[in-house]
């Protein structure tokens, strides 16, 4: 699976079920994305890592998805 269909399919999960979260902050919604994208990472064995706040240059990104040490999303 392409790092960027990791990405879209676990937005969709979320968005579909999003009435049965509880979110209080943007910082939940980033934990709740994370967590969703290191299970199915670990599930289906793909070479990602993902990382909050994850420093490119100068800002900080609230979310990638590295491949080895290519940042592919």
């Amino acid at each position: 699976m392409e790092a960027t269909k990791l990405f879209e399919d676990t937005i969709e999960c979320i968005r579909r079920q999003y009435g049965g979260y509880r979110f209080f902050a943007e910082r939940d919604i980033v934990w709740t994305v994370q967590t969703r994208m290191m299970e199915e990472i670990e599930r289906a064995d793909l070479p990602y890592r993902v990382f909050n706040e994850y420093r490119l240059g100068g800002p900080r990104a609230d979310l990638v998805i590295l491949d080895g040490d290519s940042v592919e999303v």
